[in-house]
């Protein structure tokens, strides 16, 4: 037996001790299983073992201050359950904490964790109050041994220190002080994610505070904060609805750059709480939409400003009904509403044409005027929709009517170019149906007074053009001639020189962006928000010797359509100038007359459930794309030659981007599948956005063909590029059918085409597979498209390629076509 250790400690010893090594055990345990009743029992026996041990004296064995911490941990765990989230469970807790010695607590990041959840409760009431317990938690956080811990709780502190002075800040209205707390709270990251309210009213505060940059980006860099935070993972439905619409309210204050994150906060907010659905809200979505289309439209995205105008449409819609059918419509508008739905038929009208759209604007505007709404403004856009209308349809009635609110909007309110030339274009069209001088004369005053209120707006230019190559007075001619300085000239070259001017104008423009349509190399048009010059011309960078070689085949095409007797159901762009860039490349304008891609029409009509009218338009363009292919034949009186068409697999290899071992499968199989020399004839390049869809029928872009390619690859380039016809045995010998009217086509112009073996259908699914595959590639290079229409559109391209390489895999089970097709869709996928 040792001198310092007897045979039988005292019973108030063994206790101590014994009630440390259970509370040694039981403590880690509440840390794995944090939602049971379980855990609550275990934390109510430690607290309660802590109480008893702290009742027997200390005899230089167990410190009580071990069991204040345990007993400490017990009360703030106790604390963090939602139904034991009781004030004296904290309070507790903080008193064991706070009767330890500075420097023997074992859990000092527990008690900084109790302290910043007091100041949480505290902050809210009373920042002052709230500074002073975090000022105590900061020193106990520089006790901590544990560097990483130390400066963790330390970053933590500082966030919730800068919160409450930000707190105080905005309670004394204090614009220096907000501004510094809200670049230190930002400073944290996402974990400036807690604090995000009080950003939120900060930011108020400084809206209303003396314009400022510093003031406006940092209010940007808060509504971004709060976006970030609403999208947090596992957040509740109030606190995300709350946090969403906040980023809206600050998103619309913020101005026009923030109008895609107003929208995105206000579809959030109806996505998490469909309740929060309101006229008002409604309305707001609808406005947003309409407005961001506006602004993409310029940017040149047509195709996102149609989705964000049938987006605008939606919602405004529902706005309405919803008013219909709620007591309280609370700030809501009706006529607004109205309004709205009228602009944005009339914008979308002016992408996809037809006079249906054009009705609906109108029919809403005149709901707007009858309930109230008569200002400038609205008289204008009427004013447009009679306009649209009369030119589709060739109506008076609209034209004169278009003429009659274009000019109470222009004395009303003030002159526009776009008005002006408007009003010129209504008068043009009246001279041409009913023969009117005076409508003439006016026609011209219209256009130079549009010209004079903007030297560098090209489009009464262009009028002035028509106007002068119509039948027009001599001394018309010379008015026109002297109000612009041309000199003395005659109708024609007068005509030309205008047109010249017109397209330099175009070329040196800044103020709208160039939208590409279509072509290897980038043909475009002015994207102006009315669509009036982009209707007008078409500008084509290319090189002058191929420039020259295309105006002169559009000249004999042209030539060469009429005697067919097929001039005005095929249209060709009438060439204007060749505008130098350097020694060797120019820009080619062309006058063309205002349409759709071809690409664009057929997917609008698809959308309507038109099948009929989607298989009649690339009736017409499979006819048109046979008359190219005899022309280009004829002109120089070449025979076809015959040549590879399993050939055209390389090019589908290389956009795949294959390795070279793969490239050597597809090639070798693709050989397989067609063994047979078919007829070479003229490239065209038929893909679907080299066509425009006019009034007057089908309009041809881009006559600059290089190269060869075999007969009936470009049937299926026009056919299938996109998901036009559905993927059926129906549909396939519907796509049959169509290639057939252009073999037909071809042997009346004297051209014909033998396609015995393989047989018709063979050949087509030949080049159906490779134009999948190629459509794929280009599905994949172009991947990180922007908006999120464009992105659906690539999604429904890619599903088409797939299923038809599905379809065609498995019509031809059990020979190489099938295994091209499989083989084509696995290397893809891969």
């Amino acid at each position: 037996m040792g001198i310092d250790e007897p045979e039988h400690a005292p019973p108030e010893v063994r206790d101590r001790r014994g009630y440390e090594n259970s509370l040694r055990i039981l403590l880690p345990t509440i840390r794995r299983d944090q939602n049971s009743d379980e855990t609550l029992t275990t934390l109510d026996v430690i607290i309660d073992s802590a109480t008893r041990a702290l009742g027997i004296p200390y005899d230089n064995d167990i410190a009580d201050d071990v069991f204040l911490s345990y007993r400490g941990c017990a009360f703030f765990g106790k604390y963090q359950f939602r139904r034991e989230r009781r004030a004296t469970n904290l309070e507790n807790a903080l008193r064991d904490f706070g009767l330890i010695s500075k420097h023997n607590n074992p859990n000092v990041s527990t008690y900084v964790q109790a302290l910043l959840s007091k100041s949480y409760m505290q902050k809210a009431v009373s920042p002052d109050e709230a500074l002073a317990t975090l000022g105590r938690a900061m020193e106990v956080a520089r006790t901590l041994r544990s560097r990483f811990l130390r400066e963790k709780l330390e970053k933590q502190i500082g966030l919730n220190i800068a919160e409450c002075l930000l707190r105080i800040a905005v309670i004394s209205d204090d614009t220096n002080s907000i501004k510094e707390n809200c670049e230190s709270i930002l400073s944290h990251g996402t974990q400036a994610h807690s604090a995000v309210l009080p950003l939120f009213h900060a930011a108020q505060k400084l809206l209303d505070a003396p314009p400022d940059t510093h003031i406006s980006q940092l209010v940007q860099r808060i509504a971004k904060a709060l976006d970030a935070a609403s999208q947090q993972p596992n957040l509740n439905t109030k606190s995300s609805v709350t946090l969403s619409a906040h980023a809206a309210q600050l998103s619309l204050a913020l101005g026009s750059h923030f109008k895609e994150l107003a929208l995105r906060q206000n579809l959030r907010v109806l996505e998490a709480d469909p309740n929060q659905a309101s006229p008002m809200k409604l309305s707001t979505i609808g406005r947003l939409a309409l407005d961001i289309g506006k602004e993409v439209l310029r940017d040149g995205d047509v195709t996102s400003a149609q989705d964000r105008f049938r987006e605008s449409i939606e919602w405004t819609r529902k706005s309405v009904v919803l008013a219909r059918n709620s007591k309280s419509s609370k700030n809501f508008s009706v006529t607004v509403a109205h309004c709205c739905l009228g602009e944005a038929y009339l914008r979308l009208q002016a992408i996809v044409g037809g006079a249906t759209l054009a009705r609906r604007a109108l029919r809403h505007f005149e709901t707007a005027q009858k309930i109230g709404r008569t200002s400038p403004e609205v008289f204008g856009l009427m004013g447009d929709a009679h306009f649209r209308l009369g030119r589709y349809l060739r109506e008076p009635f609209h034209l004169r009517k278009a003429l009659e609110l274009k000019r109470t909007a222009l004395i009303s309110y003030k002159a526009t170019r776009e008005a002006l030339s408007i009003c010129g274009a209504a008068l043009l069209l009246l001279y041409q149906l009913e023969g009117s001088s005076e409508c003439l004369e006016e026609a011209v005053t219209s256009c130079l007074s549009a010209h004079d209120l903007d030297p560098k707006w090209p489009w009464p230019l262009l009028q002035l053009a028509r106007i002068v190559d119509g039948e027009l007075a001599p001394a018309a001619i010379q008015r026109v001639s002297a109000a612009l300085q041309c000199g003395s000239m005659d109708a024609r070259h007068l005509s030309i020189e205008l047109k010249k001017r017109a397209v330099e104008l175009i070329i040196e423009n800044t103020e709208f962006v160039r939208q590409v349509i279509g072509g290897r190399t980038g043909v475009f048009v002015l994207s102006d928000q009315h669509r009036l010059i982009s209707g007008s011309i078409v500008l084509k960078p290319t090189s002058i010797s191929n420039a020259r070689r295309e105006v002169a085949a559009t000249t004999e095409f042209s030539l060469y359509l009429k005697s067919l007797g097929v001039g005005e159901k095929y249209a060709l762009p009438t060439p204007i100038t060749l505008k130098n860039v350097d020694a060797d490349t120019c820009i080619y304008a062309m006058e063309c007359v205002d349409g759709q891609t071809l690409s664009q029409a057929l997917l609008d009509l698809v959308i309507d459930g038109q099948d009929q009218a989607v298989l009649e338009t690339l009736g017409i363009a499979v006819r048109f794309l046979a008359t190219y292919h005899a022309w280009e034949l004829q002109r120089n009186d070449r025979q076809m030659s015959m040549g590879d068409a399993a050939r055209e697999i390389s090019g589908v290899a290389a956009i795949m981007k294959l390795s070279k071992d793969r490239s050597t499968q597809l090639c070798a199989v693709a050989n397989s599948a067609l063994q047979l020399s078919v007829p070479l004839l003229p490239k065209k390049d038929a893909h679907p956005d080299n066509w425009l869809v006019t009034s007057n029928g089908l309009f041809m872009l881009d006559l600059e063909s290089s190269g060869v390619r075999p007969a009936c690859f470009e049937v299926a380039q026009l056919l299938d590029d996109y998901g036009l016809i559905e993927i059926s045995e129906s549909g396939f010998q519907t796509r049959l059918g169509l290639m057939q009217i252009y073999l037909n086509t071809m042997a009346e112009l004297g051209k014909p085409i033998a396609v015995a073996e393989p047989s018709a259908e063979e050949l087509y699914s030949f080049f159906w597979a490779l134009r999948c595959g190629f459509g794929l590639g280009y599905c994949r290079r172009h991947s990180r498209v922007a908006s999120s229409s464009a992105q659906r559109r690539l999604s429904d391209r890619k599903s088409h390629y797939r299923k038809a390489l599905q379809f065609l895999a498995a019509r031809f089970t059990n020979v190489p076509l099938g295994a091209l097709a499989s083989m084509i869709g696995k290397f893809q996928d891969a």
